[in-house]
């Protein structure tokens, strides 16, 4: 939740993976793509299962953005 500030300059600064959440991420991508792929010729070709397949990349991005506001905030990135 963006209530101060200096929350927005941590949302929206940049987060450099680091040793423990490089790896997070790469896994979590790695599930991601193995799910869709999974469910991708189960669900019926039309609009629907292009909302699916955008709506699990909005996940994936939201899921690695949890991730990489554990790690640091790069010295630069809090512009005045």
């Amino acid at each position: 939740m963006l209530r101060t500030k200096e929350d927005i300059t941590n949302q929206f600064g940049y987060h450099k993976a680091t040793s423990e959440t490089g790896p997070l991420h790469d896994s979590i991508r790695k599930d991601f793509i193995t799910f869709a792929k999974n469910i991708y010729d189960v669900i019926p070709d039309g609009p629907e299962k292009t909302i699916v397949m955008r709506k699990l990349q909005e996940a994936l991005m939201y899921t690695n953005l949890a991730v990489a506001l554990t790690a640091p905030l790069v010295d630069g990135s809090n512009f005045q």
